[in-house]
């Protein structure tokens, strides 16, 4: 035992027995009020409540149900997608008539 003890205080721990000057906020005890311990037992049990909730409609509506509605969100972003890259060549080439021609104005 006095072995291992010896090998603790060489480590730099206070032993197996040892008595340390150090207060508990020293050695990395933290102290919290019951206040905040009641604050997070409450954000705690919220959370584990999402988490059950998002579980249930996961298995209500089934993954593959998911499947297909990701792949239909993924076709919609890549239709938009197109239709930005048009709009944008469009745009660009207005702006290089302009800018080659000059801008005509109408009364």
């Amino acid at each position: 035992m006095e072995t291992l003890d010896k090998g603790f205080k060489e480590k730099g721990y206070n032993g197996l027995g040892g008595t340390d000057p150090r207060t508990p906020s020293a050695k990395g005890i933290a102290q919290a009020s019951q206040e905040s311990v009641n604050e997070l037992n409450g954000l705690m049990h919220t959370s584990v409540m999402v988490q059950e909730r998002i579980s249930n409609v996961v298995e209500g509506v089934g993954f593959d149900r998911f499947a297909d509605i990701g792949e239909k969100v993924a076709g919609e972003l890549q239709l938009s997608n197109e239709k930005i890259e048009d709009y944008t060549k469009a745009t660009s080439e207005v702006l290089g008539d302009i800018k080659r021609e000059g801008l005509n104005m109408k009364r």
